[in-house]
């Protein structure tokens, strides 16, 4: 017998990792140097004799003291499979794994902090994990927070046939996986979400489902600060694995109805006068915000000296209403598809939207780095083209 035992810790620093799920059913990895393996769906079966992955270990002794990854890992995942394409990157703060070793039943505690993106959409997961179970074993407690969800929109369209046009969301998960079965859920707020329908027989179908439009069961969960709060149950196998959105917004939809009967009541029988009241009136003056957009030259994402005013608006609204939350939403136009065409090659509208990702994002950045706005308060949409001849290239802020 050989052993792998007797190292108390190990440890890594900076690490890089790029994941790609190309358009075909084939999984694909970009490796560190940059060549990329592809895994043929169609490779002959192992034969009868080959043995499984746990006992290709045979007699081998794996038994590590801990494992420590710190520094600036990267790990960047793209998924070709989905319109638009996903691309998404997890910087690594901290993993942490304990003992770990391949006897049977036993399990790896681990501990990850990470963000994903720019400003602090935070991951904060713990629990344990059987890494040579034969099939995926483990218990997730932790919390996400400030994670973007435009971004989401190409997997929420193909299900629900509804785009996140903006929103961000933190969740407090409490998940167990046992050989592949999945059993927990999750406790989601959903900070400024809105919407729009993409498929409309798709819509039909969640509309059918929560027995509303979309956007009025969402409007009724919502509270005071037009947050919505969602239990969202996960379930299935790790092969198949099972959330359905629509169900929890059914739910909570129908327990806001029933609660909100009684209001109603009220309503019905008070006169509007004892209704509105003077900080009513204060509030309807408050949500009038007019900011103007944020310009950019043609084919740029690089701020021009025009568009210094309008930041400046905008961080002082923000200073002045402290709860005010807006949205960045980016544009791209004709005249940038005709500006980037001068170089003589082909622009196409995904290219186009990165361009309007792109600006947004740097919105964003010179508020949180130059004017010291809290990025929680801010939000970037779904990027859009905007295909008037004479349409502007710009960042458009709304509340």
């Amino acid at each position: 017998k050989q052993a792998l035992s007797g190292i108390q810790k190990e440890g890594f620093r900076d690490a890089y990792l790029k994941r790609l799920r190309p358009p075909q059913p084939f999984p694909s990895i970009t490796t560190l140097d940059g060549e990329t393996q592809t895994f043929n769906a169609e490779a002959p079966e192992a034969s009868p004799t080959t043995p499984s992955a746990p006992q290709m270990l045979g007699g081998f002794k794996i038994d590590l003291g801990g494992l420590v990854l710190e520094g600036d890992n990267r790990v960047q995942f793209i998924d070709q499979g989905v319109s638009p394409l996903f691309r998404q990157e997890l910087v690594i703060k901290t993993l942490k794994l304990g003992r770990i070793s391949n006897q049977p039943g036993t399990k790896t505690p681990f501990q990850l902090k990470a963000s994903i993106g720019q400003y602090g959409s935070g991951v904060a997961l713990q629990g344990d994990i059987q890494l040579f179970s034969a099939k995926p074993t483990m218990e997730i407690k932790g919390k996400l927070k400030a994670i973007d969800l435009p971004p989401f929109s190409s997997y929420s369209a193909p299900i629900s046939g509804y785009e996140l046009v903006s929103g961000a969301a933190d969740a407090d998960l409490n998940i167990t996986i046992l050989q592949g079965n999945i059993k927990g859920a999750a406790e989601l707020k959903l900070r400024n979400l809105s919407v729009t329908a993409a498929d409309p027989n798709l819509v039909k179908e969640t509309e059918k489902k929560i027995n509303a439009p979309l956007e009025t069961a969402l409007d009724l969960l919502r509270d005071n600060k037009g947050d919505i709060s969602l239990t969202l149950p996960v379930s299935g196998t790790t092969q198949a694995p099972k959330i359905d959105p629509g169900d929890a917004i059914a739910q909570a939809t129908a327990s806001v109805v029933k609660s909100t009967a009684v209001t109603a009541l009220k309503v019905a029988v008070m006169p509007v006068g004892v209704l509105l009241t003077a900080s009513d009136l204060v509030g309807a003056v408050m949500d009038q915000v007019n900011l103007k957009p944020v310009p950019w030259p043609p084919g740029s994402d690089q701020l021009v000296e025009k568009a210094k005013q309008p930041l400046s608006e905008i961080a002082k609204t923000l200073e002045k209403q402290n709860d005010l939350r807006l949205k960045l939403c980016g544009f791209a136009v004709e005249a940038d598809r005709k500006s980037l065409l001068a170089g003589g090659k082909t622009i196409t509208d995904e290219q186009l939207l990165q361009l309007a990702k792109r600006r947004s994002a740097k919105v964003k950045a010179l508020l949180v780095t130059q004017h010291k706005i809290d990025p929680s308060r801010l939000f970037e949409c779904m990027p859009e083209l905007d295909h008037r001849p004479k349409g502007e290239a710009r960042v458009e802020v709304e509340k």
